[in-house]
């Protein structure tokens, strides 16, 4: 047995009392402290492994977020510009979730749980979210991902260049709407174009006028153009009250300018048809002979002066240009020639040039834009290159063929003007000649022509006109490329519904702006 004695081990002996450690054994434990260390290093490795895997697993949620907003970014403008084009939404949904499925990171289980319009603000919204793997954070989300969302917002952004602003960033624009207030436009077709042509006001004429301004200007027209007093008196011929026409019957009758004899300082009424001569197809301002006939009638009512809403120049006062859009009614038949005219030189600086400077001073339309170098002419100039501080468009609709056209009847007086031998039908009350500028649909085309190459664009939209036909073609033709100022073509719009014409005046006030990413 080996001599080991009990008190060897802090064990107690018949001499000592029974305790199991002794002061001094306790004062040694307490002393010893290579255990704690080591328990404390292992609670330091832990806490900083943990804070540096959190922080790496939230500079990885950061990374995926950030790479998450630039898709959705990207998604909500393609998306947007599918809505703008094509003004199908359907088709832009299907289109957001494949570029945002091609475009949304790598590893990210990341989808779209909204594509939201808002067609009273016009604007876009797309959201998504994704699941992001947390090792380190998951611990205290009990084993959960790190889920993070993202918003944007495309809205159309009149006059701007991509930039938002409202309308302050960019460029100006001036819009003339040629609108066919025509007999067969009576009933609901004639309310469904107010609203259309409303709709087109409320997108394009922004608030904040003070740097670029969006300005539009409003053409009824039937079978004249109403000129109205003010602008009538600068740019009309005068003769006489009464003057006899030579008649396709053979009978000579006397036909009157319409007047109101109520009113005592200026009673006539300013019906107006088509420029004759050299100046037919331009935009020549109207004065001397290049002033425009006035339109007579069998009798000297002011009521025969149809339209009886006047032309409003660009304006960018809503309240107006809604308060005479309300004021359409539906009579007489469709020189659309007129209208297109008539569209044309409320843009042109050209035409107002030799007007006087306090008729409709708000009204007058800036210079046009200059040519870009790049370009030789506006036929093949691309719509892209454009980069002037103003853009000009011109709308034009119709529910009708264009039938009719003005000479002046063998009277031989100047500036008198009634319905050539061929004008609408039903109108038995012609005079005998025929207009020397061909029918109001060839007129019409010339302008169109004329109009494009001083580089405005043309939107055309048909009412109601069918699936072809001669007034199809006419406006197709008289239509711009959407990639072009002046090729023919793409900015027509045959709608047959109230309902696609509303759409159709919208997807021309959206395609006019421009969109940027607002949120």
């Amino acid at each position: 047995m080996l001599g080991f004695r009990k008190s060897d081990f802090g064990l107690p002996t018949s001499r000592s009392p029974r305790r199991i450690f002794s002061t001094d054994v306790i004062a040694r434990l307490a002393r010893d402290r290579r255990g704690s260390v080591a328990i404390m290093f292992g609670l330091s490795v832990f806490v900083v492994v943990s804070v540096v895997g959190s922080a790496v697993d939230y500079g990885r949620a950061l990374l995926a977020r950030d790479r998450l907003q630039a898709t959705i970014d990207s998604t909500v403008l393609a998306a947007a510009r599918v809505w703008q084009l094509e003004q199908d939404m359907t088709l832009a949904q299907k289109k957001a979730i494949a570029h945002f499925d091609a475009m949304k990171p790598e590893g990210v289980d990341a989808k779209l749980t909204k594509l939201e319009p808002d067609m009273q603000n016009n604007t876009l919204t797309v959201e998504a979210t994704a699941e992001v793997k947390a090792p380190f954070l998951s611990l205290m989300l009990d084993g959960q991902p790190l889920r993070i969302a993202t918003r944007a917002q495309a809205k159309f952004c009149v006059g701007c260049r991509g930039g938002g602003g409202g309308g302050n960033d960019g460029y100006s624009i001036e819009v003339a709407m040629m609108l066919d207030i025509t007999g067969s436009m009576a009933g609901s077709k004639i309310a469904d174009l107010r609203e259309a042509a409303k709709d087109l006001i409320k997108i394009l004429v922004w608030d904040d006028q003070r740097e670029h301004t969006s300005r539009v200007a409003v053409v009824p027209f039937s079978h004249a153009v109403n000129a109205g007093k003010q602008l009538g008196k600068a740019i009309a011929y005068s003769p006489a009250d009464k003057v006899s026409f030579a008649f396709r019957d053979g009978k000579s009758r006397d036909w009157y300018r319409p007047k109101d004899t109520k009113d005592k300082v200026d009673p006539y009424a300013y019906c107006v048809s088509e420029r004759q001569g050299s100046d037919s197809y331009t935009d020549a301002t109207p004065t001397g002979n290049a002033r425009l006939p006035v339109v007579y009638y069998s009798s000297a009512s002011v009521s025969n002066c149809q339209p009886t809403a006047e032309v409003m120049p660009l304006s960018n006062n809503k309240q107006a240009l809604n308060a005479l859009i309300d004021s359409l009614k539906a009579d007489g038949y469709t020189g659309g020639n007129l209208g297109t005219a008539w569209a044309w030189y409320m843009l042109s600086p050209r035409w107002w040039s030799g007007i006087a400077s306090n008729v409709h001073a708000d009204g007058r339309p800036a210079a046009y834009p200059s040519l870009p170098s790049s370009c030789t002419s506006w036929e093949s100039c691309p719509a892209s290159s454009h980069t002037g501080s103003v853009r000009k468009f011109a709308v034009l609709m119709t529910d009708g063929e264009y039938n009719m056209q003005f000479c002046d009847g063998g009277s031989k007086v100047t500036g008198a003007s009634i319905p050539d031998r061929n004008a609408g039908p039903g109108n038995s009350e012609k005079g005998n000649c025929t207009s020397a500028l061909g029918s109001s649909s060839a007129q019409a085309q010339s302008l169109c022509t004329a109009m494009k190459k001083a580089g405005i664009i043309v939107y055309t939209v048909g009412f109601g006109l069918g699936a072809s036909g001669a007034q199809v073609d006419l406006l197709r033709a008289c239509a711009s490329d959407d990639g072009h100022f002046s090729k023919p073509g793409k900015l027509f719009y045959n709608t047959q519904t109230g309902t696609e014409l509303r759409s159709a005046f919208r997807h021309i006030a959206t395609s006019i702006a421009s969109l940027y990413v607002s949120q």
